[in-house]
């Protein structure tokens, strides 16, 4: 049976059209080159008759440039196409690729299976079943978490020529010396509260296995030893002077964005992960509230958040020309990446000569302050903050420095 090429994809030329395969395609991490590059294509299971998407990096991110990483994508993805032009079949080949929730693949529902024994007991295939099983049981940003730190295991394994083997042959020497040599993509030893966090979830997820499988009958990584992660001081509120220094430096630069940005975590209290996802059509200037839906809040509730008075000024004219459906913050209806606002304001604040003990987050800690000190209504900093319990406010402002108990400080009797 002969085939032909058809919208990009490879289809069976007699009876009806049957795609079998999506061609190799680039991706390059926005042209980050502290992020993996790869080549990525689809190709439909033998058994599920599913589509299933596979990833290929073979050396593309030892390059440090962005012209070699292309260069080295554009190379693979000729190879690739080639082979699937003469009828290669990825789950038959010898050729070892990624799949399933370690690769990317985020379709509900499709889990891996095997067309081998070789397939079928490798570390990477259990810890995606793994993962796809106790998916509805994180937060999104924690599975995420979880699938970064397995698919830089696996890459691990598979430099040192321990991916096939069978996961309960994995020891706790393997898993000792992965988090001996974890290094970042520019070379540099990795930070011990980086290696700590990839322990505890490596940890997470063979403990997890382990209670669900008999394929293993211990977990590597429970004996492993770190040294212990250094503690790092508080983020603290920036200073009046601090504040005019940087707002100076906004308007001087014409740093619209981040200096809305910094207005929306000040006012609103907005977390940068929330405020990233946020629309337009999400701000009701007439009621004067920004709704935070429930699919980008933390807590997957949907609250309302006060818009102050002196706020609304400046967001009535920053939002008057996007289009309602846009993100507030983005580029051509595009949102900004995750990073983006936390790396622009630590641009700044490195150009100005702060120290660390200050970061995008702690204009959330200026704007509670200066609210509080202003009512003295701890009832609305909560409502504000969107805090479930006075206790929590209570907490949070007291690592603030804040004396909560006015009322004993300023009119307690004298003996």
């Amino acid at each position: 049976m002969g085939l032909a090429i058809f919208n990009d994809q490879i289809i069976m030329s007699e009876g009806e059209f049957q795609d079998i395969a999506i061609f190799p395609q680039i991706n390059n991490a926005g042209g980050s080159l502290d992020k993996d590059w790869y080549v990525f294509f689809s190709y439909r299971h033998p058994r599920t008759n599913r589509m299933k998407r596979f990833r290929v990096t073979k050396g593309i991110n030892q390059h440090k440039t962005k012209k070699a990483r292309l260069n080295a994508c554009k190379k693979i993805q000729q190879d690739y196409r080639r082979k699937l032009e003469d009828k290669w079949n990825p789950f038959t080949d010898g050729d070892r690729l990624y799949a399933d929730n370690i690769s990317y693949t985020q379709e509900p529902g499709k889990r891996y299976q095997s067309t081998s024994e070789k397939f079928e007991h490798t570390i990477e295939h259990y810890l995606s079943e793994t993962l796809e099983n106790h998916k509805v049981n994180v937060r999104p940003a924690t599975f995420q978490a979880y699938q970064t730190h397995a698919r830089k295991f696996i890459e691990w394994l598979e430099k040192n020529n321990l991916d096939q083997q069978r996961i309960g042959l994995l020891t706790t020497a393997d898993a000792q010396k992965f988090l001996n040599e974890m290094r970042l993509p520019n070379g540099r030893m990795a930070h011990i509260k980086t290696r700590w966090a990839y322990r505890n979830n490596l940890k997470r997820l063979f403990n997890l296995l382990l209670k669900q499988s008999t394929v293993i009958t211990e977990n590597p990584f429970s004996n492993t030893e770190l040294p212990p992660a250094e503690t790092t001081q508080a983020k603290r509120a920036f200073r009046d002077y601090e504040i005019d220094k940087i707002k100076a430096y906004c308007e001087k630069n014409q740093e619209e964005e981040i200096w809305a940005v910094i207005q929306f975590i000040f006012y609103t209290f907005i977390r940068p992960g929330e405020l990233r996802n946020l629309k337009v059509n999400d701000i009701d200037l007439e009621r004067g509230v920004i709704t935070v839906r429930a699919d980008i809040s933390k807590n997957k509730k949907k609250q309302d958040v006060t818009i102050p008075k002196a706020f609304m000024l400046f967001l009535t004219e920053y939002i008057k020309d996007k289009y309602p459906k846009h993100y507030v913050f983005g580029v051509n209806g595009k949102r900004r990446g995750e990073e983006f606002f936390r790396l622009r304001m630590k641009k700044i604040l490195d150009e100005l000569g702060f120290e660390s003990d200050v970061s995008l987050y702690s204009w959330k800690h200026t704007g509670v302050i200066a609210f509080y000190n202003r009512t003295k209504n701890i009832k609305a900093v909560q409502q504000q903050l969107r805090h479930h319990s006075l206790d929590q406010v209570n907490a949070y402002l007291h690592s603030l420095g804040l004396n909560i108990n006015e009322e004993a400080r300023d009119n307690f009797p004298t003996l």
